[in-house]
């Protein structure tokens, strides 16, 4: 299914709590408005999101029964398609091909949100967070589907990077808060961070040039 419908919504969040009730009300707009869920997180995220989405009267266990909402760990998930610390693309394409095409099957609309680019780029496996975010926008490019990114103020540098590399690698409609809605956070996290990174690529160049 090749479909123009696709968006990457970005976000930043003060702190987990902030992201948890993002993630919740994420999740529940897409329940009731009766499309599939995806959601590949860490333990924490899952259990608080879940508790935060029975406490709203949803009936989490029916939906998940019915498989309107999926949950996978995330540290789990991602050493199933990591080999020497790549991804296997055609193990990824295949899994998550799958899950979207059947959920999309079932209920037409799918949103999804996935924690593996910030375990990677934490691991410092930079490079394969890159491809990992390739990878994903080739997904959104052949399905339809609506995937949102939260980020946290003490991880700048990972927050320029993949929105540098969603601007690379693919034509992904973006959204983002506005300034006026982040009080200016964002905006001020992204320059802070771009310049880090061009201090670090400008450090690191002798050595490129001398392995080239």
């Amino acid at each position: 299914m090749t479909s123009s419908t696709y968006s990457h919504k970005v976000q930043v969040c003060q702190d987990k709590t902030v992201q948890a009730e993002l993630l919740t009300q994420y999740i529940s707009d897409g329940l009731l408005n009766n499309e599939a869920v995806i959601i590949t997180a860490r333990p924490a995220l899952r259990k608080s999101v879940w508790s935060k989405l029975q406490a709203l009267g949803l009936d989490m266990t029916s939906y998940k029964a019915q498989g309107q909402i999926k949950l996978y760990d995330a540290e789990l998930l991602l050493s199933t398609v990591l080999i020497d610390d790549a991804i296997d693309e055609h193990y990824f394409h295949t899994f998550f091909g799958s899950q979207i095409e059947a959920a999309q099957a079932a209920y037409g609309k799918v949103r999804a949100f996935g924690e593996m680019l910030d375990i990677l780029w934490q691991r410092e496996l930079h490079d394969t967070a890159l491809q990992l975010e390739n990878l994903r926008n080739e997904l959104c490019k052949k399905h339809e589907l609506t995937v949102l990114c939260t980020y946290l103020p003490n991880d700048p540098d990972h927050f320029v990077l993949q929105r540098a590399c969603n601007c690379r690698a693919s034509s992904l409609p973006m959204y983002a808060l506005s300034a006026e809605e982040s009080g200016g956070t964002l905006f001020e996290l992204f320059g802070t961070a771009w310049n880090k990174i061009v201090d670090q690529l400008t450090q690191s160049k002798p050595a490129s040039d001398h392995l080239r």
